[in-house]
């Protein structure tokens, strides 16, 4: 039992093989990142299921392992940025199959251009939709309207706001135009 002084420990929940695991102390969380059993980048919680998501190295930074909560989300999936990366990839597929099949050149370049607005909205809306799931609803302010105006700076403003720097922006860049030549 605690004492009346003794502020109590919830407790804390983190994901361990696709599963919410918990409530684990602090002091149990910090000894479970030493042992690699939690990693920096993972996402804690201090209720079941992900309510209150953040971090882990963000509670640690902030202090929140000993009880405040001002550590702010920034944990996510990167599946739909890895798809919008990998979108020049496809695109010059279609292009290749379009010239073998002997479309005119006029109609290939509309449907390539159309193919490439579209899917690349849809991918960002989903890759939107996932950072407002994760709780990092801050990161996706103004976004969309970069997704349909020019994608470079959505994964430029996407990377730069969740830490994962200018390399989705280059990587695309470098296969946009990198099979633009190749493909013409």
């Amino acid at each position: 039992m605690s004492g009346a002084g003794e502020k109590k420990d919830e407790g804390w929940f983190f994901i361990e093989n696709g599963q919410w695991v918990g409530p684990v102390s602090s002091k149990d969380l910090e000894r479970f990142e030493k042992a690699g059993r939690v990693k920096r980048s993972d996402v804690i919680s201090r209720a079941a299921f992900g309510g209150n998501r953040k971090r882990f190295t963000d509670a640690v930074n902030s202090r929140s392992l000993k009880g405040s909560h001002r550590a702010k989300v920034i944990s996510v999936d990167d599946t739909w940025l890895n798809y919008l990366i990998a979108l020049p990839l496809a695109l010059a597929f279609v292009d290749v199959i379009m010239r073998l099949a002997k479309f005119s050149y006029a109609a290939s370049e509309l449907v390539s251009v159309f193919l490439h607005i579209l899917t690349f909205v849809l991918l960002a809306f989903n890759d939107i939709r996932e950072l407002e799931d994760a709780g990092h609803s801050g990161a996706t302010r103004h976004l969309r309207l970069w997704a349909f105006l020019v994608p470079p700076v959505y994964l430029y403003l996407r990377g730069s706001r969740t830490d994962r720097g200018v390399w989705p922006m280059l990587i695309w860049l470098v296969l946009t135009i990198g099979l633009q030549l190749f493909v013409v």
